[in-house]
């Protein structure tokens, strides 16, 4: 007769066990629920799930059609690659000068080209991954899925948001695309004992100088040309902070600090801050360094400061601003935006201003200042 074997109930030590990986999993989760639930009382759900890209109004469902997210998404792992979004990127916004056959082009016929042009980059990436999944294995194998998976993922949210996140956020796959690119490195550089070396090397050459020499030269000379040589030419006078802010003054910072300072005529008064759509939005969040007064920061992205200033802190809101006691606005905003009509909504959200003065800026000021005395009524 076969014996029966009765499944046998853990013993103290296996209780021990699952208590300690209980208490492991719930303090690993009870964190991220806590934010979780903290980031939703403050702000609201559109903004935790799409980034306030629904809020921005940014107009982008051209770009979010069905058609457009597929060639995105075929597109989005060759970007993301050795970080080839930025020469892409380069190529396709700002070659007009060498690519005549650019001009005339909108921004959505550049970022279809830009998607058109990581594609290659994604078919070098699916081959190699799939020639060591085939011959290898696991690892490569699970490689696939997630990157696989973290793309699908991010074309429904593209979706769902109406942002196409495939073709203009490739930085958000940093977390993932390095293992793939560990891998397809390795797959590219094996050797085969039947293959000499020398023809190993030829066949690969071009591959190597595409996907990983001209990404990689690219980003060094822009950093060299752009953070190193353009800033050590340029004759900049910082605040105390010791900040390079291009976005205040080309020449020098202290000088347009000194012009709000003197603007200001006591601790209560306060100065509105509006930096151009730029930046990635945070455009007013930077220069806040630079103005230790009581400020108030307005731009395209204003999610930190929570669902109680939304409407206030918009660039392009009509939240107004008003005082219950006596006191100066001044207002520190971008050239651009005195061009565009924004100065002009700006000061219409002040009812309290009867009129604003022009204050003088010094030679290489990017901003212009205007300031109001309130009248309480």
């Amino acid at each position: 007769m076969r014996r029966r074997h009765r499944r046998r109930l853990p013993d103290r030590l296996d209780q021990q066990l699952l208590l300690r990986l209980a208490a492991l999993g719930l303090g690993f989760t009870l964190p991220v629920l806590t934010l979780f639930a903290l980031n939703l009382r403050q702000t609201a759900l559109t903004e935790t799930v799409s980034g306030t890209r629904s809020l921005w109004k940014v107009g982008d469902a051209e770009t979010a059609r069905p058609l457009f997210l597929v060639v995105s998404a075929l597109g989005a792992p060759g970007l993301g690659l050795f970080q080839s979004d930025m020469w892409i990127t380069h190529l396709a916004y700002f070659s007009d000068a060498h690519l005549s056959w650019l001009r005339g082009w909108d921004e959505t016929e550049r970022l279809a080209l830009k998607a058109l042009l990581g594609i290659s980059g994604t078919a070098a990436l699916a081959w190699a991954l799939d020639r060591r999944r085939r011959q290898s294995g696991a690892l490569a194998g699970f490689v696939i899925l997630l990157v696989a998976g973290f793309y699908l993922e991010l074309t429904v949210v593209s979706a769902l948001v109406g942002y196409n996140y495939l073709a203009r956020e490739p930085r958000l796959v940093a977390g993932i695309i390095p293992l793939a690119q560990a891998i397809m490195l390795a797959e590219w550089l094996r050797e085969r004992r039947d293959s000499p070396a020398s023809r190993m090397w030829f066949a690969r050459l071009p591959a190597l100088a595409l996907f990983v020499v001209l990404p990689t030269a690219f980003a060094a000379a822009n950093f060299v040309k752009n953070d190193l040589y353009d800033r050590h030419a340029l004759r900049y006078t910082t605040s105390p902070t010791g900040l390079f802010m291009p976005e205040i003054s080309l020449s020098d910072v202290s000088a347009v600090r000194a012009v709000v300072a003197g603007a200001l005529r006591s601790p209560r008064d306060v100065v509105v801050l509006a930096g151009a759509v730029g930046w990635g939005g945070y455009s007013a969040f930077v220069p806040w360094l630079e103005f230790p007064q009581r400020t108030f920061p307005v731009g395209p992205f204003y999610a930190p400061l929570g669902t109680r200033y939304l409407d206030t802190a918009d660039l392009r809101g009509g939240g107004t601003f008003v005082t219950a006691h006596p006191l100066r606005l001044v207002l520190v905003l971008a050239r651009s935006l005195t061009k565009d009509g924004t100065l002009a909504r700006l000061q219409a959200r002040v009812p309290q201003a009867r009129s604003w003065t022009v204050a003088p800026m010094p030679p290489g000021a990017e901003v212009a200042v205007y300031f109001s005395d309130l009248a309480v009524r």
